[in-house]
């Protein structure tokens, strides 16, 4: 009998997969057909002047809205969408490559978070290259709905309880895989566990993750914490505000993005914690990601290290931390750069493409 029932739940597994791979080939055209069936006729009699798709599954209807009231198309790639994390198959990597090679090229705009995923978008589809829009926050917030503010956080070092002789490391974005957070926690440790960091920094090095987290690497980073990081505190934070962020996290010391370039989406990227260090005036620490890296480097910004040598990753906190002065970025620097790279420079660009295609509009109307 109990070989019976273990022969059932293999064979109810094995069918459960066998969906699941299905469910997968089909994935593109099931959301293409339901965001149709829901939404297309109604998006059309709004008459827009333009469709804006928000990413690769919206493309499709973007585009047939746009044919069916003479509206230009717009496509923002918030990264590789065929060389994202988690890997996509085979068969879903195809499946995504043909519908950008579709739909790309009838697209009057596009717009993309770096200068490396767009050079790679221009060449892959033989398209204008796109324009780069910085994930950056507001030199001057806007409001958040009541639901999601969080009006009395303001402090990250204050709410942590942590002295000013104590050097405190902030890492921004959600707490997930692939994130470099557990090669983070061996390299720090790696560094800190220097007799000389006590001396430095009596009140302890402390690295606050702020952001959502995810409880398979909440374990895992524990565990790496017990086995190697004793001599470092690790606090996990409850997310912020994205118009309180740059407040929030600018009582810090120095900011860490420590992403891993499994993915080529990854290796070109240009996270939202790059520029909210940035915007907070605080030295970063980060792997050498290939756009990351030469960002950081031409804006004298911190110091870039080997991604998967926790090694590297130890001997740059310590020529950060011991030499914190010498990587703290100068408040008439600071205005110069926030100026250059806030959303309000990226809103810029953004607002002078849609006014070149309507323009463009009008000259063939």
């Amino acid at each position: 009998m109990r070989v019976l029932n273990w022969l059932q739940k293999l064979g109810y597994a094995a069918a459960d997969s066998r969906m699941k791979r299905m469910s997968l080939m089909f994935h593109t055209v099931f959301c293409d057909l339901s965001l149709r069936m829901v939404f297309r006729e109604e998006m059309a009699a709004w008459k827009p002047d333009v469709v804006h798709a928000h990413d690769g599954i919206s493309l499709p209807l973007a585009s047939k809205v746009a044919d069916d009231c003479g509206a230009r198309l717009v496509f923002d790639s918030h990264e590789l969408e065929t060389h994202r994390n988690p890997p996509l198959s085979r068969i879903r990597r195809w499946q995504v490559q043909h519908l950008e090679r579709k739909y790309l090229p009838k697209a009057d705009a596009i717009f993309t978070v770096g200068q490396k995923i767009a050079g790679f978008l221009s060449s892959a589809y033989r398209i204008k290259t796109p324009v780069v829009l910085y994930n950056s926050p507001r030199v001057l917030p806007n409001p958040v709905a009541n639901r999601w503010d969080t009006p009395d956080r303001t402090n990250l070092r204050e709410e942590l309880l942590i002295r000013s002789n104590g050097f405190l490391l902030v890492h921004t974005g959600n707490v997930t895989f692939n994130r470099g957070i557990e090669q983070a926690v061996i390299g720090l440790s790696k560094a800190v566990s220097d007799p000389a960091f006590k001396d430095a920094y009596p009140g302890r090095v402390h690295l606050a993750l702020v952001g959502n987290r995810v409880p398979q690497v909440v374990a895992r980073v524990e565990q790496l914490h017990r086995r190697y990081g004793a001599c470092i505190d690790i606090h996990f934070v409850e997310p912020v505000a994205a118009n309180r962020i740059v407040e929030y996290i600018s009582t810090a010391d120095a900011s860490i993005s420590a992403g891993v370039p499994l993915v080529l989406s990854y290796e070109f990227g240009m996270p939202n914690k790059l520029f909210e260090a940035l915007m907070a005036g605080l030295p970063l620490i980060a792997s050498d990601l290939v756009e990351m890296k030469r960002f950081i480097a031409e804006n004298e910004l911190g110091i870039s290290y080997q991604a998967d040598d926790t090694d590297k990753l130890a001997e740059a906190f310590t020529e950060l931390a011991f030499n914190i002065d010498r990587y703290q970025v100068s408040e008439s620097r600071l205005d110069s750069l926030r100026e250059q790279f806030c959303w309000e420079a990226q809103e810029t660009k953004l607002l002078q493409t849609y006014e070149r295609i309507l323009e463009s509009e009008v000259a063939h109307g």
